[in-house]
């Protein structure tokens, strides 16, 4: 199911007020039964009945007060806000086998204990927002953002992320007014921080236990309260520009991004008898040149023909993982070790393993580079 309401009140020319609320409720069931004859697993256990139950309903409430001012050449609005929006996971696996004895005779089946899941998270935002435009040549924005996250501790919940940006229409300079193959050329920059609370449980923060079948509690996963918002701050220049009737449009950016307080799913020693937690780890760069190139070259009433070309030169950097952090690994492979590997100073993402240089022509057998030179090389 999914629904949406809204109402707007103009409370006068220049001032609104919108409220809005959207829904999406999902819900599965899934059973299915093996056959204690056809099936090979539904033999071993004389019968097996599944039945899963999913629900999960997410929501949003938006409020936004509104002003809107024009004055001659100059144009101003001035935005406040607030959102909420939460999340509610159920999951419930209920299983039952041993329906006939070891003659094949009808008995009372076995139900296995199954414990049920619920997860929840909810979110909330204050924001603000001003603009102003002069002429509208000279434009200017400004943004800030309060947002809070169950997911992290009290004294961590909130993040605060602003942001400013800037234009300037060249096009409507006086100096460009003789030039009538451009119809738009504006030069813009803009700086912002945002946050993510993505990538980590719901209760990553918290002491968490589990339970087993015979009622024993075993912890699962230690506290962090110092777990907080992954933080990323980014620096953009652009031009755009369009030519020969909007025809032709082309854009460039050049911008650098970097993101500090990484949550990562750290893997822990044996020792420490847990497999991995979240933290707040290192950091990472993100630089690069963006262009794109839009052409109309037909745009007849039968038959058009647009041109759209790409290009971009991306570069990605792990800056630090922490002070007792050198790498860490993910993406393991059967039988072998992890095939991903993050090291400071590397892409993020790099994969390791063997370098395959041919074959043994004696014995047919695989050859590989010996890279730390200790004369293994297959």
């Amino acid at each position: 199911f999914i629904g949406a309401f809204s109402a707007q009140a103009n409370i006068n020319k220049d001032l609104y007020f919108k409220s809005s609320i959207s829904t999406n409720v999902n819900r599965n069931d899934y059973s299915y039964y093996t056959d204690n004859f056809l099936t090979t697993y539904g033999r071993q256990e004389r019968g097996v009945e599944r039945a899963n139950e999913t629900r999960d309903h997410v929501w949003l409430n938006e409020n936004i007060l509104n002003y809107t001012k024009n004055v001659d050449k100059h144009a101003f609005t001035a935005t406040g806000g607030y959102t909420l929006q939460g999340s509610d996971w159920k999951y419930n696996n209920s299983e039952r086998n041993r329906f006939f004895d070891t003659s094949g005779n009808p008995i009372e089946p076995s139900v296995l204990l199954t414990i049920p899941q619920r997860a929840q998270w909810t979110k909330q935002s204050y924001l603000a927002r001003v603009t102003y435009a002069f002429d509208n040549k000279y434009l200017f924005s400004s943004n800030f953002r309060a947002d809070g996250s169950s997911r992290f501790a009290k004294g961590n919940r909130f993040g605060y992320f602003p942001s400013v940006s800037a234009g300037w229409r060249i096009s409507a300079e006086n100096f460009m007014k003789d030039i009538k193959s451009i119809n738009d050329l504006k030069l813009r920059g803009s700086w912002g921080k945002v946050g993510n609370d993505e990538g980590i449980g719901d209760y990553a923060y918290m002491k968490l236990y589990g339970i087993n079948a015979q009622g024993e509690y075993n912890l699962q996963n230690p506290a962090n309260d110092e777990l907080s918002w992954e933080k990323t701050t980014q620096t953009n220049i652009g031009l755009d520009l369009t030519m020969f009737s909007n025809r032709l449009t082309f854009t460039a950016d050049a911008y650098l991004k970097k993101t500090n307080d990484l949550l990562i799913n750290v893997q822990l020693p044996p020792s420490s008898t847990f497999s991995s937690q979240a933290y707040n780890v290192g950091s990472m760069e993100n630089k690069g040149l963006e262009f794109v190139l839009s052409t109309k070259n037909i745009d007849r009433e039968k038959f058009k023909w647009n041109t759209d070309l790409n290009f971009s030169i991306n570069r990605n950097k792990v800056i630090s993982l922490g002070n007792d952090t050198k790498s860490l690994d993910f993406a393991g492979i059967y039988e072998r070790d992890a095939a991903v590997r993050v090291v400071p100073g590397k892409p993020l993402g790099s994969f390791y393993g063997y370098v395959f240089t041919g074959v043994d022509p004696a014995t047919g057998a695989a050859q590989y580079a010996d890279t730390n030179n200790n004369g293994v090389t297959g």
